[in-house]
């Protein structure tokens, strides 16, 4: 269940993490972007995966977003979307 796994606070840096990862960028465009190391997002990013009970990014960045932990702002939407679609 989401809602149980989802009772362990994030910090605020794994919540930021966790959000950009759910707009599509990398660990490196999240290090980028933060200032960090790529592998200090990745520690972020398994401390995530290890609160939510989750196996990958993708089920980490579902069940924070059913259980309102993080939001898609429009903006990373719109990252999102040029993301996949190749654009710069």
């Amino acid at each position: 269940m989401p809602e149980a796994r989802a009772t362990r606070c994030l910090s605020s840096r794994e919540r930021q993490c966790l959000e950009f990862a759910a707009s599509g960028m990398t660990s490196e465009d999240i290090g980028v972007k933060l200032g960090i190391a790529t592998r200090t997002a990745n520690f972020h990013i398994a401390n995530v995966l290890h609160k939510l009970d989750a196996l990958n990014r993708r089920e980490a960045v579902a069940i924070a977003l059913s259980a309102g932990l993080i939001s898609m702002a429009p903006t990373r939407i719109a990252i999102a979307t040029a993301l996949h679609q190749g654009s710069p």
